[in-house]
């Protein structure tokens, strides 16, 4: 690998040239064995420099705002990305960019922002949830946790009866009937 300094090349002439992406993770599973095994993609070891760093999110945390990373470098997170990550807050922000541009360039162009179901956040929002539900009866509905991943907890329904079992099972079941959290979730049309 070609060091930075000394070169008389700029940094992006220098990237340009250099064969290799220098990256660091300190996660030990699949992506790891992924990333050793890409052709011109080398591990660095210690606190030196990378090129691309795979973090968690404590990481993040901890460091994110106390490190200084050249203008080139990538990590495989970002400064609040729970509000793209948490279904309540995409819907959020996606809601709140349309309106943004109904004001700024009218409803034409808001309109063009309908490739999102109309969505719900639980339980907060039920009433509004149940008067819609009401307006479209035999609509199949979907209910995700907004802070789960990889299918969990997400289910399909056609009558609120369904949601109330719901309810009821998964405190049964997870022997919770004395924890007053409710986990909060997202209804969309399905």
């Amino acid at each position: 690998n070609q060091n930075y300094k000394g070169h008389g090349l700029s940094k992006g002439k220098e990237r340009e040239q250099r064969a290799s992406i220098r990256f660091k993770t300190t996660l030990m599973n699949t992506l790891m064995d992924v990333l050793r095994h890409r052709p011109g993609w080398v591990e660095v070891k210690d606190e030196g420099e990378w090129d691309f760093y795979w973090c968690d999110v404590s990481w993040l945390r901890e460091n994110f705002d106390h490190t200084y990373m050249d203008e080139h470098v990538r990590i495989s997170h970002f400064r609040n990305h729970y509000e793209l990550t948490r279904k309540n807050y995409m819907v959020k922000n996606l809601k709140r960019f349309r309106k943004q541009l109904e004001r700024e360039a009218g409803k034409l162009e808001a309109a063009k922002c309908d490739f999102f179901p109309k969505t719900f956040e639980m339980p907060c929002e039920y009433h509004l949830f149940v008067e819609e539900f009401r307006k479209n009866p035999g609509i199949t509905w979907i209910m995700k946790p907004v802070a789960r991943s990889q299918g969990k907890g997400i289910f399909l329904f056609r009558r609120l009866k369904d949601i109330m079992d719901w309810r009821k099972d998964t405190r049964s079941s997870d022997d919770q009937k004395d924890d007053i959290h409710v986990e909060n979730y997202v209804a969309q049309r399905y």
